[in-house]
């Protein structure tokens, strides 16, 4: 198999996580959502979070990290807490 089909193969697993999550439109994401929704490790995310790129809450003793936070980091590259009001609008829209 050459890289390119497995990079593709990659890939489309990662959309399905993505969908599935989504689907579930659960607000709140656990780490392992979180990192499957983004498409990272869950070391990048901790790095995102330590970076203060996003926020984390704790939700009865647990991490969790709102979806907004996600697409805001997605969308527009900021923290949700940091973007304009147009732009809260825009993520908003996506729930």
């Amino acid at each position: 198999m050459t890289l390119a089909v497995e990079t593709e193969k990659i890939l489309s697993a990662i959309d399905a996580i993505r969908a599935e999550i989504a689907a579930q439109n659960q607000p709140w994401l656990s780490v392992r959502e979180a990192s499957q929704y983004l498409g990272v490790s869950r070391s990048t995310l901790r790095n995102l979070i330590r970076a203060g790129k996003l926020k984390k809450y704790k939700v009865g003793g647990v991490v969790r990290i709102h979806r907004r936070d996600l697409d805001s980091l997605v969308v527009f590259s900021k923290p949700y807490r940091k973007l304009l009001k147009n732009q809260r609008d825009t993520i908003k829209a996506l729930e």
